[in-house]
């Protein structure tokens, strides 16, 4: 294998990775999804270029690295496409898992290796062709953000639009624990207010210090 494709390949593990482990350590990554997701199907295609071509056999090891890309790349896929309402994402994150299928199923041998990747990649995509359709019902948008005193919590205040369900509002709470221009990794959303639709239009928020959250005068402790 040339150099530049061990660049690729190992480009193409980490970037799929990422996202899952940070998820497994109790976190998420907030960044902008659509350039995110298009490097990661940067990554992907071109790693299936690299792969076009050539006939040689996988050693066992690499088959193996490669059928455990399918899980890996499912759960980078599943992360994204639930982060964000947005179909850009959606289409980009299927060519990102198709390349990475692409990948795992061209082995010229190891056929164990083969028939496990198609059946492993039918039973993860079975769930998500079910649900995929209610994503797109209703709308979820972010309509106020509230940095705490120090800057290293701030509250989301979101508006759940649901169609003909209704919908609600919803104060959530998260801690920044690396934040770069481009990525930024937080805690998972401490939910502390859910209330009717809409009543965010009319909602007095605001910090009274890192550990407590004031909305509408009623003060709401933060696990800190």
């Amino acid at each position: 294998m040339s150099a530049l494709r061990k660049i690729i390949y190992i480009l193409l593990y980490v970037s799929e990775a990422f996202l899952p482990a940070v998820n497994l350590t109790g976190n998420r990554v907030d960044t902008n999804y659509v350039i995110y997701c298009s490097i990661c199907a940067a990554i992907a295609v071109s790693a299936v270029i690299m792969r076009q071509g050539r006939k040689e056999k996988k050693s066992k090891i690499k088959s193996a690295s490669d059928l455990l890309l399918i899980p890996v790349s499912f759960l980078n896929f599943v992360i994204c496409l639930f982060a964000v309402d947005s179909v850009a994402v959606t289409v980009i994150m299927f060519v990102c898992f198709g390349s990475c299928l692409i990948i795992s199923l061209s082995n010229s041998g190891y056929k164990a290796v083969k028939y496990s990747s198609a059946v492993l990649t039918i039973l993860l995509l079975i769930p998500v062709f079910i649900f995929l359709p209610f994503k797109f019902f209703g709308k979820t948008t972010v309509v106020l953000t509230v940095a705490s005193p120090s800057g290293k919590y701030y509250a989301e205040v979101t508006d759940i639009d649901q169609g003909a369900l209704g919908g609600h509002s919803a104060v959530d709470v998260i801690e920044r624990k690396i934040s770069t221009p481009f990525i930024t990794v937080s805690s998972v959303k401490q939910e502390v207010y859910y209330g009717p639709w809409g009543l965010f239009k009319d909602m007095d928020i605001h910090w009274k210090s890192d550990s407590c959250l004031v909305i509408n005068s009623a003060e709401y402790d933060i696990d800190n």
